[in-house]
């Protein structure tokens, strides 16, 4: 059987008072949440690239610790991804800022509520999970 080959997403797992920070992408159309984070570059490591993204996406300092879950989809073009989910810290009196970026839209969601979003499909198994552990 042939080996994975697949894009790697590193993605956040950010919460603080009962919510979990979840943003909606740029080039997400219809109005579909997922973790923030983004890909793994060439050269670099799994959490330099969490660090990274957070930076990039929110403009905020970031603090990785455990991987909680992971998970392989393919996309729309057939590509396999391997999404990996760090539990990440950041300091909340931090201002988000997501201008000229990846990311439209960067919330506050209660975590009893992040299952009612509307969700890319891929994320569904990793939120199911990581709620129902709280």
């Amino acid at each position: 059987m042939p080996h994975l080959l697949a894009d790697i997403p590193v993605k956040a797992w950010i919460e603080h008072n009962g919510k979990v920070l979840m943003v909606q992408e740029l080039d997400e159309f219809d109005g579909r949440w997922v973790l923030p984070g983004g890909r793994i570059d060439m050269g670099e490591m799994p959490r330099e690239a969490m660090v990274r993204e957070i930076k990039e996406e929110l403009n905020l300092d970031a603090t990785v610790g455990d991987i909680l879950d992971c998970n392989i989809f393919n996309s729309k073009s057939g590509q396999a991804h391997f999404i990996v989910v760090f539990a990440v810290t950041i300091d909340p009196e931090q201002k988000i800022t997501v201008e000229d970026g990846e990311v439209s839209k960067a919330e506050w969601i209660a975590i009893d509520d992040v299952k009612q979003l509307k969700l890319r499909p891929e994320y569904i198994p990793i939120v199911e999970k990581l709620t129902n552990k709280i």
